[in-house]
């Protein structure tokens, strides 16, 4: 089974960072990104593995995966960091989320930048924003913000880091395309 989803993780769709910029720190894959990544790993799991392993198992081991991706460059990761993926894995406790790239302790890992936006997502629904009028435009504005928290911290994030991530968002999703729903 771990060769199989060794596979899967090293056949992972590239990420083309010029695609999904870091506006904030170019030398980083983008937020949008990695959550890309996550997805595409986590959709590419066979459907028995997501039943045998169970979601978090799955989540977890996708997000380890692409933090190698991240740290080493799709080129350099090898069996033996996947192996280290799956141990970390099956091994997880799904209550208390990876704070660290296991595979370069100064970035946050995937999953913390996961939550990022997804907190912020549920945060700028509950105040009700009206800046944003599509869930795409919510999700683009999160991952920009989470990019700049990523590299300023987030007392240092200011009101122009704000205005320059709503501004992207309305950007990458004009009003006449289509909301899909991203994940």
């Amino acid at each position: 089974m771990l060769r199989k989803m060794a596979l899967v993780a090293l056949l992972l769709p590239r990420i083309a960072a010029a695609d999904l910029p870091n506006h904030f720190n170019p030398k980083e894959l983008a937020s949008e990104g990695i959550w890309v990544g996550v997805d595409s790993c986590v959709r590419s799991m066979p459907e028995n593995f997501k039943a045998q392993l169970g979601k978090a198992v799955v989540l977890e081991y996708c997000n380890c995966s692409i933090d190698a991706v991240r740290a080493k460059g799709q080129e350099k990761v090898t069996v033996a960091d996947l192996q280290l993926c799956w141990k970390r894995a099956s091994a997880s406790n799904p209550s208390r989320p990876a704070r660290v790239n296991p595979f370069n302790r100064k970035q946050w890992s995937s999953e913390r930048i996961l939550l990022a936006i997804s907190e912020c997502e549920g945060k700028y629904k509950a105040t009700k924003g009206e800046q944003l009028d599509t869930a795409n435009r919510i999700w683009s504005f999160c991952s920009c913000m989470v990019d700049a928290y990523r590299v300023k911290s987030v007392e240092k994030v200011s009101l122009t880091d704000a205005g320059f991530c709503l501004e992207q968002a309305r950007k990458v999703y004009p009003k006449d395309k289509s909301d899909v729903p991203h994940g």
